[in-house]
């Protein structure tokens, strides 16, 4: 199971997006450019605090378990949403308990004035589950499931890490575009954090934005396609990490974190 950089966000923070070249010098030292990747890295500067002397404890004894920038971790991005193709349940990463039981229709006029939203029809003869997982430990964390929904079946929101930690609701859905959501603590070890929505026998709605953020709030929507806030080939930039105390049990840390591909 991969490690993950301990969920302790606070303001500043900072975000940058990098693209890498792959570079072929030639023997009279001209260079050959060309695109290393199609998609983005990123690197985080946080600067955390005030910090309990425990909190920044946690902190510097995982910058030491990942021998300083040596080893990999994943991070999940306080700014971003957790989820994959937020607004196209068709992709790879959406899964459904029976696949050939679910109807999915596109082009629906959406909540933000678009047509992005997408029709889900159950057409099995029992529960179908559409869900996305991420497969890391969600010990620790609070995480808020949210969805925008309209129709007019009963269906269930849920957050949980697939086993014995799960919060649910029952949403009564209307004719009205509206944004549910549902909070989870996870005090337990966990081997995965899971978005899902049960659509029962025949159910239908319409589906727009899906999104799971580490916080106690559904917060502003981030629409994603293959990129997500769950990065999970991170490491510390050895050169940036720095602890002061500014007072008793109040502290700073201030590190860079590196997304590689």
């Amino acid at each position: 199971m991969l490690e993950i950089f301990p969920t302790i966000f606070t303001l500043p923070l900072s975000r940058e997006e990098r693209f890498t070249s792959r570079v072929n010098r030639m023997p009279d030292y001209s260079e050959l450019r060309a695109q290393d990747q199609s998609t983005p890295l990123s690197r985080w500067n946080l600067q955390f605090g005030p910090l309990t002397d425990a909190e920044a404890t946690t902190l510097q004894s995982f910058y030491a378990s990942c021998n300083g920038g040596y080893d990999s971790f994943a991070f999940l991005d306080p700014l971003d949403n957790l989820l994959q193709w937020s607004e196209n349940f068709a992709q790879a990463p959406w899964q459904a308990t029976t696949p050939s039981g679910l109807s999915i229709a596109s082009g629906i006029a959406d909540p933000l004035g678009g047509s992005a939203a997408q029709s889900l029809t159950n057409t099995s003869g029992a529960v179908n589950t559409i869900s996305q997982a991420l497969a890391v430990n969600p010990q620790g964390m609070t995480l808020t499931a949210s969805v925008w929904l309209i129709g007019s079946s009963a269906v269930t929101l849920r957050v949980s890490d697939g086993g014995s930690q799960s919060v649910s609701t029952i949403l009564s859905l209307t004719g009205t575009w509206k944004r549910y959501s549902v909070t989870g603590v996870f005090a337990a070890t966990g081997s995965q954090i899971v978005w899902s929505v049960d659509l029962p026998v025949g159910g239908s709605a319409e589906f727009f934005g899906a999104q799971l953020v580490v916080a106690p709030g559904p917060g502003a929507y981030a629409r994603t396609t293959t990129v997500s806030g769950f990065h999970p080939n991170c490491c510390f930039d050895s050169q940036n990490f720095s602890h002061r105390v500014i007072a008793p049990s109040q502290n700073q840390v201030s590190v860079s974190i590196v997304e590689h591909a």
